[in-house]
């Protein structure tokens, strides 16, 4: 937004109305909404902060949500609108906070409470917090934050809720958890069918927010009767028969589809289980369970089914295509679990159980998902590595060699110590997140490695150890994702006080004027020049404080991937001159001159004009407000078919060395800026690099010195690729 749309918005917030020209749907509800009904009152009698904050909200993409005043009366966007489902929406417009939440009130309401008393803003990330949407319960998972709003008195006036669903994000994870342990723990502790039964229904009753209950058949040797193998949740009799005869294809003979389920192949989804059943588990729900489906248990390519898994479906969660997938995987996975213990007992009875075990051990060995080897002797020579270990140390031929030799560049790095001192004490080893640099590539050139590793002794036939096993996994991946995070975290604190302080400067200003002209009235000496000369510096003040909260949401959204472009083609040099023509007033009050070269003929392109002329704006604004009376400012359009290069020249401040790029960053200005006390609080770069980058493009800038201009380079592609409208 260039100062000319700030301004024009900013005058139609304040005249007492709430005449915004977008908002969507919920711009115009609000628009429409009888307010004087409310604690609020009309429109005309809202303060200032009030009407600023709710037009925020409405021109947000984000979802945002606002508690305002003793009342909490409620405002929300767009964006938000999912998250209130069709129960809520549009009843929570106007409504008291603490009734119409009256369901989760004892989870949010001492944290919103405590902000309008003043308390600091919050935080929380996939927080549960469940509420009544959609005709029913549901668990849904928010990472949100609740800050204070300051009202004209500089009082917090209400709460702001930006939010984000992770519902669908919290669940993925949750159900691949399930997934993991099962694989693992049938991996290594079901060796039978029986072993297999009990695995499973261990493992899925630790998860009773996703599988209510449970039932698992399993088809008997003679191939017409199911037996059920285990159970999970508490199950009446009737619902959970010992036996079912498969030869009565009758979905009623026992009130599971079964039969049909086991012959067809073909999962059968079951509602109203309250008629068949009665109250069925709900799991960690107090809700009973209504619906479950009904699957095969079948290998891929195998033509019979070896069981049923009757899967309960959570009373608070929809049965969509996610919940279907995860079901389907289930029983892919004891399909898979019931073939290898088959197998597995096949081997048993083919071959003596000693032969047995150590064909159970080579395969615990291989199969491990840890990295694991043993060393011998005192030279910690290769005995054994299992394919994770070769895997990850990026070689395999290391048996019968010794670690320093397969590993020459761990020479000083403690790891050989480490085994050295094992070997000699007998004592066990353990490190977390310990730094290595190995040449896995064998190229000379050691990466930087993080392990959790055991080093533990073992013995044969004396207290002397023989050897070394070695079990190690690889956290180098963790470290740097939880390195990145803490980073993130400590630029987010950062650019947060930042912005606390760059808005507090114009709401100080707007609040000292308006007590000088409280005096003032109070002594009887407002007259109207002083009016006029307070009045336009409010006006002053609102723009700044319009403009620093647009660039603030911009900078919200570039920071959380949502900045999104609206391409179709157009003219560059004709926007190019809408830019300049809008800046002639102010560049022949100071006496510049701006010349354009390259505009005279047409320069069609595909991308987004409402943000490149953001940045054009910025560009020129800039090159006005450094340049001294008198001043030139040159503007270039050069490039051929593929890309464009447009160069704005003044002959202003200039930049110190090694200023070129610090003042891209949010909040970066020239070192010479703030004592030749020229406005601005360092946005307007940083977005418009945001920008072109995000049209595939670069903005970046050169300058000779202090006191010796600056030139501006804007370099974009012709023609935006892979971009949807």
């Amino acid at each position: 937004m260039n100062d000319k749309d700030a301004t024009t918005t900013s005058a139609s917030v304040s005249n007492g109305t709430l005449a915004l020209t977008g908002g969507g749907e919920m711009g115009a509800r609000t628009r429409a909404f009888d307010w004087s009904s409310t604690p609020l009152g009309p429109v005309e009698q809202w303060p200032q902060s009030l009407r600023t904050i709710v037009y925020v909200i409405l021109t947000s993409r984000h979802p945002m949500f606002l508690w305002w005043g003793p009342d909490l009366i409620q405002f929300y966007n767009d964006g938000y609108r999912p998250s209130l489902g069709s129960d809520r929406h549009p009843a929570a417009l106007g409504a008291y906070g603490r009734e119409f939440w009256g369901d989760i009130w004892p989870i949010i309401g001492p944290e919103i409470e405590s902000i309008m008393d003043g308390g600091e803003a919050t935080w929380h990330e996939d927080n549960l917090v469940p509420i009544a949407r959609n005709a029913r319960m549901e668990e849904v998972y928010w990472t949100y934050s609740y800050s204070p709003v300051l009202d004209d008195d500089n009082r917090v006036g209400g709460t702001l809720v930006t939010v984000q669903e992770t519902t669908q994000r919290v669940l993925t994870q949750r159900r691949m958890e399930i997934q993991h342990m099962l694989a693992a723990r049938t991996a290594a502790d079901a060796w039978t069918v029986p072993e297999v039964a009990r695995v499973v229904t261990e493992s899925l009753a630790r998860f009773d927010a996703d599988i209510p209950f449970a039932l698992l058949y399993l088809r008997d040797d003679d191939g017409r009767t199911l037996r059920l193998a285990g159970t999970v949740g508490d199950l009446s009799p009737q619902a959970s028969p010992e036996t079912i005869d498969l030869t009565d294809s009758e979905v009623d003979t026992c009130g599971w589809p079964t039969a049909q389920v086991a012959t067809s192949g073909t999962a059968v989804l079951l509602d109203n289980l309250h008629a068949r059943f009665g109250d069925m588990p709900g799991g960690c729900w107090p809700e009973p369970a209504v619906r479950a489906q009904v699957l095969p248990i079948a290998r891929a390519g195998q033509d019979r089914a070896v069981g049923v898994l009757i899967a309960g479906i959570s009373p608070r969660l929809a049965f969509d295509d996610a919940y279907r997938g995860f079901h389907d995987l289930l029983v892919s996975q004891i399909a898979s679990a019931i073939y290898n213990a088959r197998t597995h007992q096949a081997e048993r009875a083919a071959v003596a159980d000693a032969e047995f075990e150590r064909v159970r051990l080579r395969l615990l060995f291989e199969q491990a998902p840890a990295a694991i080897c043993l060393l011998s002797g005192p030279d910690h020579v290769f005995t054994l590595a299992n394919p994770r270990y070769l895997e990850l140390i990026g070689q395999t031929d290391v048996l019968a060699k010794p670690v320093r030799c397969v590993f020459p560049e761990l020479v000083g790095q403690g790891i050989l110590e480490m085994l050295d001192n094992v070997y000699r004490t007998g004592q066990a080893v353990t490190g977390d997140e310990v730094l290595i640099q190995l040449d896995r590539n064998a190229d000379g050139v050691p990466e930087d490695i993080y392990f959790n590793f055991v080093y533990a002794p073992f013995r044969e036939a004396s207290d002397t150890p023989d050897g070394i096993f070695v079990l190690a996994v690889e956290v180098t991946e963790q470290v740097h994702l939880r390195q990145v995070t803490e980073a993130a975290v400590r630029a987010r604190d950062e650019f947060l006080s930042i912005a606390a302080h760059e808005l507090r400067t114009p709401v100080t200003s707007l609040k000292g004027v308006a007590q000088l002209m409280q005096r003032s009235m109070a002594r009887g000496t407002l007259d109207a020049t002083r009016l006029e000369r307070n009045l336009a510096n409010i006006v002053s003040q609102a723009d700044r404080l319009s403009s620093l909260v647009v660039d603030l949401m911009d900078i919200s959204r570039i920071r959380g991937g949502q900045l999104d472009l609206r391409p179709k083609e157009f003219d560059l040099a004709e926007l190019l001159n809408q830019v300049v023509t809008r800046t002639r007033e102010q560049t022949e009050g100071d006496h510049l001159t701006v010349s354009i070269d390259g505009a005279g003929e047409p320069w069609p392109m595909y991308g987004d004009p409402d943000r490149l002329e953001q940045i054009l704006s910025n560009l020129l604004d800039n090159a006005v407000k450094y340049s001294p009376d008198g001043g030139q400012i040159a503007l270039t359009i050069s490039g051929d078919d593929e890309q464009v290069t447009v160069t704005v020249r003044d002959c202003g401040i200039g930049l110190a060395p090694g200023m070129a790029d610090r003042i891209f960053e949010p909040f970066g200005r020239a070192t010479n800026a703030a004592s030749l006390n020229i406005p601005g609080e360092g946005l307007g770069l940083y977005i418009s690099r945001q920008i072109a980058e995000r049209h595939g493009g670069s903005l970046w800038a050169e300058s000779d010195g202090e006191g010796r201009g600056t030139v501006m380079h804007l370099e974009l592609p012709r023609w935006l690729r892979n971009q949807s409208e």
